[in-house]
């Protein structure tokens, strides 16, 4: 963000204020969904290095445009105003960014089974932004910081399974497929792209899977029934 000449304090500085923050909110919406879409695909450590790069470019653009709006402010010689109109701005942005983390969060959360963490709360808003930009740009960076890292010790704990190498035989029709689709950028390789469609077609046949889970479950219970019987009658006999 450039200024040029002096910045008037009041309605027009709570304009370029208002603004920056509003950038910075749909930067943040937009790099969520485009780790949501590598999710999606299955690439898991991706959408990981993706969010974590794209965050830290996020919040170093935010703190250069907090800073020369500051800078635009104090050469105005009025310094930055105290006004009510600002810490709304500011609650309402940090609030939907949360929710936008938050999602992000619960997706990498259903990857890393057996991983528990828990999301971040971020209900303190800054108190200090008023005399300085320095304590929102220094709150913003504590919260991305704080959900990467969260983020990254699930993918951590579901390495091992994320990673897992399965072979399977797939008919030439299908192969062909997913080829056509990896020529036209939707995915980079034939792993993704099986990845994809198995983690597709288990969540649309949930219930089917869940029946027979159900039933497995059953047959198992009989067979240990049955065999405990075995075994039962085969000591009696003994003795």
């Amino acid at each position: 963000m450039v200024f040029v000449g002096d910045l008037k304090v009041g309605e027009e500085f709570k304009n370029e204020f208002e603004k920056v923050l509003r950038e910075f909110e749909e930067r943040i919406k937009k790099l969520v969904d485009k780790v949501e879409e590598l999710l999606d695909r299955g690439d898991v450590r991706e959408a990981y290095r993706l969010w974590r790069e794209g965050s830290r470019d996020i919040l170093r653009d935010l703190k250069g445009s907090l800073k020369e709006l500051e800078k635009a402010a104090k050469g105005a010689g009025k310094g930055i105003p105290d006004a009510d109109e600002l810490k709304s701005i500011v609650n309402e942005v940090l609030r939907d960014v949360s929710n936008y983390m938050e999602k992000l969060f619960k997706r990498f959360e259903g990857i890393g089974a057996g991983v528990v963490v828990s999301f971040p709360s971020f209900d303190r808003m800054p108190r200090a932004f008023i005399k300085s930009f320095k304590g929102l740009a220094d709150f913003v960076d504590d919260m991305l910081r704080e959900v990467s890292d969260v983020i990254e010790e699930v993918v951590r704990g579901a390495s091992k399974r994320v990673s897992e190498v399965v072979s399977a035989r797939i008919g030439v029709r299908e192969l062909e497929v997913i080829d056509k689709l990896i020529d036209v950028g939707i995915f980079r390789s034939r792993s993704e792209a099986v990845a994809y469609f198995v983690k597709k077609g288990i969540e649309a046949s949930k219930e089917l899977i869940e029946k027979a889970l159900d039933q497995a479950k059953r047959i198992m219970e009989l067979r240990e029934s049955i065999k405990r019987e075995f075994m039962g009658s085969e000591g009696e006999e003994k003795s």
